[in-house]
């Protein structure tokens, strides 16, 4: 009677146990934090955690950077006869009426999604339309946040969005506030002025971008300027600034970062002549931002690169 008793109490804890499982592996394949996830190369599936929050939340930190983020967004949709492309009139990019400034908005990349087809679809129900196009979009993808301005045609946004799963896009029917390109975007202006500032600052290295007292109002006291380990006077670098060097200077940008008040921009610089690289530098530069959002440099590094 008492081995009874035993059997007895073992079957039916574990058929709780099996119940139990069977509940949990439900409820995680249909949490949207628990999915396989299309990564854009071919035949490429991961099976990991999605982060979730709300769309407005990804930009108030860089927490997110580069990160696989399932949302939901508006997509604005450029009218089909734009001939225009500037300011991003030809980009369609994700925004939301909680947050609606350039801070907040992020090119929308298709270019590895899967599920292309009902992208598509829609877009062609309303080909031809001479007025913008707002669609509701669940998706998942990789989104990247950057501290200057990168993304759409000539960078004029800081975010964007590599979709890589579409799980449903339908046009708003119902009115819905336009992307508010004139609304104040304070992170944006700043980093643009970032941008600009290292650009032309580095242009001076081979005689072109801010004149003299452009360079002498950003530079600080102990600004330190070093080119191959030799250390260069203000005096040294303002001569240097002055005399045009021959042929086509480029300046890129490859990394920006940020701590505390002082910006990192990491990158290069190349001049050409007649469509060849005879001088390539890596540049390393510093800056703080001013109360009235000026820019100084207090630290510029340069080496040749091979």
């Amino acid at each position: 009677m008492k081995i009874e008793i035993k059997t007895t109490q073992y079957f039916t804890c574990l058929i709780n146990l099996v119940f139990f499982y069977l509940i949990l592996v439900t409820f995680v394949k249909a949490s949207p934090e628990h999915q396989m996830i299309y990564t854009g190369n071919t035949n490429s599936w991961v099976k990991q955690n999605i982060k979730t929050p709300s769309y407005c939340e990804l930009f108030r930190s860089m927490n997110y950077n580069e990160k696989i983020i399932r949302t939901v967004a508006i997509m604005y949709s450029p009218p089909s006869y734009s001939e225009t492309f500037v300011g991003g009139n030809s980009d369609q990019y994700f925004y939301l009426k909680d947050c609606n400034n350039k801070d907040y908005f992020a090119i929308a990349d298709f270019s590895d999604a899967k599920n292309l087809h009902l992208l598509n679809k829609v877009l062609t129900q309303v080909h031809g339309r001479k007025t913008p196009t707002l669609f509701s979009v669940v998706f998942t993808g990789r989104f990247f946040n950057a501290l200057i301005p990168n993304y759409g045609h000539l960078g004029w946004l800081r975010a964007e969005f590599k979709v890589h799963n579409i799980e449903s896009i339908k046009p708003l029917v119902s009115k819905y506030p336009l992307p508010d390109k004139d609304a104040d975007a304070s992170l944006l202006k700043i980093g643009s002025f970032l941008r600009f500032t290292n650009i032309e600052f580095m242009f001076s290295f081979f005689g072109r971008g801010f004149n003299k007292y452009e360079l002498e109002n950003i530079l600080v006291k102990d600004t330190k300027i070093i080119i191959d380990e030799n250390i260069l006077s203000h005096k040294d670098f303002l001569d240097l600034s002055s005399d045009k060097k021959d042929g086509e200077v480029i300046v890129r940008i490859c990394k920006v970062t940020k701590s505390s008040n002082v910006w990192r921009v990491i990158g290069s610089i190349e001049q050409l002549l007649e469509n060849k690289v005879i001088k390539k530098l890596q540049y390393d530069n510093k800056f703080i931002l001013q109360e009235d959002n000026s820019w100084k440099i207090i630290d510029s590094r340069l080496r040749a690169m091979q």
